[in-house]
């Protein structure tokens, strides 16, 4: 048997969102799957969602007596980590829509390994979708473990023994735990279905949040160089008006093209998100190498602003993530 957890924490008062959210998790917890919202806004708008909170939802606070990371999502995943009844726990950020019978499966599936992690898309598909499809389909191409995942299925024992090596004060959480998954014993495995969906961020939210995923992407230090490259690289060979120029761009961008194809047709993503996707590619790498810039310079001033707090660190490199 499984449950769901599910860290959530808003400054404002119950929006769009959180009734989105609501609805879904009383779907799930009335389908009989244990269902868990560890909820770290204030406390007046804690109490608002105790009042709105689906029936056989169980709504409890963040405990930051027991869990005192920096950044508070860690502590609500630990939270929920400590309620769980079950052996198996599925854990997924709050902007993530899966049927009771997936959500079943995924315990299902992760069988004797001890973790697996699941692949997302979003829906539905508008302009700001496109460019985060164009960057799922390109890390799923260019690195070993795909794209960073926001659906886990753990072993409960397992997910609570991490509290005591787990880094809570690193930007890039979703990470960071996939990283301490990998190397534990047994180690997290890659399913290919059932996958995850997820609610597309608005387009302010997308804006809001920009910067976010290059300041996460500093701690991978040879893609941080490649982004850093890309756009002087292709500034400098338009510059220079000379044929080998053009000849770099054309296969600068054709690269990026079939770069992001190859990512878009492995197994845990194939079917998600239409081909054309492929396209954007270039739009994508060319946008992620500019904001790479502002990031750094966050990096080494004050940081990312983060739930009310200002995160220096994006991620531990895998070296230094022991158990």
């Amino acid at each position: 048997m499984i449950s769901l957890v599910v860290p959530y924490k808003s400054a404002s008062p119950p929006g769009e969102l959180f009734r989105g959210l609501n609805t879904w998790l009383g779907t799930v917890a009335a389908a009989g799957v244990p269902t868990i919202l560890i909820d770290g806004s204030p406390t007046d708008i804690f109490h608002e969602h105790r009042t709105l909170i689906a029936p056989l939802v169980v709504h409890l606070p963040v405990d930051r007596v027991r869990y005192a990371f920096l950044n508070d999502k860690v502590n609500g995943v630990f939270t929920g980590a400590a309620a769980v009844a079950t052996p198996r726990v599925v854990l997924v950020d709050d902007d993530i829509r899966i049927p009771p019978n997936d959500l079943r499966r995924l315990g299902e599936a992760l069988g004797a390994a001890g973790s697996a992690k699941a692949a997302t898309y979003l829906r539905p598909i508008r302009w700001h979708v496109a460019i985060d499809a164009a960057r799922s389909g390109f890390a799923h191409a260019q690195y070993r473990y795909g794209d960073s995942s926001t659906v886990f299925a753990i072993r409960t024992d397992l997910l609570r023994g991490l509290a005591d090596y787990f880094d809570g004060d690193v930007l890039f959480d979703n990470w960071e735990l996939e990283r301490c998954l990998r190397l534990a014993e047994p180690p997290m495995t890659i399913m290919t279905g059932p996958r995850a969906c997820k609610v597309a961020p608005t387009t302010r939210t997308f804006l809001r949040q920009c910067l976010k995923q290059p300041y996460e992407d500093l701690s991978f230090l040879a893609r941080t160089a490649f982004f850093l490259a890309w756009l002087p690289g292709l500034v400098a060979a338009v510059a220079s008006r000379t044929p080998i120029g053009w000849v770099l761009v054309t296969a600068a961008l054709l690269f990026a093209v079939a770069a992001t194809a190859k990512g878009l047709r492995v197994p845990t993503i194939r079917g998600c998100y239409p081909l054309w996707i492929c396209l954007i590619g270039p739009v994508w790498i060319t946008l992620r190498s500019a904001l790479t810039y502002p990031a750094l310079a966050l990096r080494v001033t004050r940081g990312y602003s983060f739930g009310g707090r200002s995160l220096r660190r994006p991620a531990r490199r895998l070296r230094g993530v022991r158990p």
